[in-house]
């Protein structure tokens, strides 16, 4: 999880949810409750937060993936 614990701002924002890495950067402003809802868990494991979603907002994050969180107990890779 350190590789996507960097991507903690504004600027340069990914989430983890179940097991996979989305950049968000580009979703932020257009959150509809803010860039704070986001910002919040930037660069942490949101999936408790991303099952709230419904199933159409959930779909909207396939365009947002970069990559899978690997070996948890011994750190994290992007693959």
């Amino acid at each position: 999880m350190g590789q996507v614990a960097a991507h903690n701002s504004v600027d340069d924002c990914w989430l983890v949810v179940h097991g996979k890495v989305y950049d968000v950067t580009a979703f932020m402003q257009s959150h509809p409750a803010g860039v704070r809802a986001i910002l919040r868990h930037a660069g942490t494991d949101a999936t408790r937060d991303f099952e709230f979603h419904s199933a159409g907002a959930r779909k909207l994050w396939k365009g947002f993936l970069v990559g899978t969180v690997h070996g948890a107990q011994q750190g994290c890779a992007l693959q």
